[in-house]
């Protein structure tokens, strides 16, 4: 092997391992929760960044709840839906949202669907104080999707994530 090509075997192993530890993962949160995680400090691997939290079928964006459903062929759509969510014994909340193939009613290329909706800081403070979440979505004349999550330790996943107080 000579020499050029030894450099760039080695300049390319070194990108790779640059890229690599850019590379989202997976962090254990309290309760079953987990986050998916970004390096926030390109020279402190120890500093990451939680972008959203899951549990089952539920994923929280800052802001923003999202179900997701049974999966299909690839697509790229969204449309208006409605959901409803209840947190424990409370009245059903009625929201306006997505029903799309990727999460935030994005449209992305892919198999999953979601349900999708904004969230007011005053609904993520009934959230927090709950121990079963109940989340439904529906879209044009299609029936009612149904999911629930135990809401252990989503108070203190949702604050790692959003650095709230």
């Amino acid at each position: 092997m000579n020499l050029s090509m030894l450099t760039l075997v080695t300049s390319s192993l070194i990108s790779a391992t640059a890229i690599a530890s850019e590379r989202p993962q997976i962090s254990q949160l309290d309760g079953g929760w987990r986050g998916l995680a970004k390096q926030s400090d390109p020279f402190d691997t120890k500093r990451i960044e939680i972008i959203q939290i899951f549990k089952g079928d539920v994923t929280f964006l800052c802001g923003e709840l999202n179900m997701k459903t049974k999966e299909s062929g690839f697509d790229a759509f969204s449309f208006d839906a409605q959901l409803k969510y209840v947190v424990d014994e409370q009245a059903p909340v009625d929201k306006r949202g997505k029903y799309s193939t990727s999460l935030s009613g994005s449209k992305m290329v892919a198999r999953n669907r979601y349900y999708s909706s904004k969230l007011s800081s005053e609904e993520v403070e009934s959230i927090k104080f709950g121990k079963v979440l109940k989340v439904a979505g529906q879209f044009s004349t299609s029936g009612w999707e149904t999911t629930s999550v135990d809401l252990t330790g989503f108070a203190s996943a949702y604050e790692k994530m959003c650095n709230s107080n």
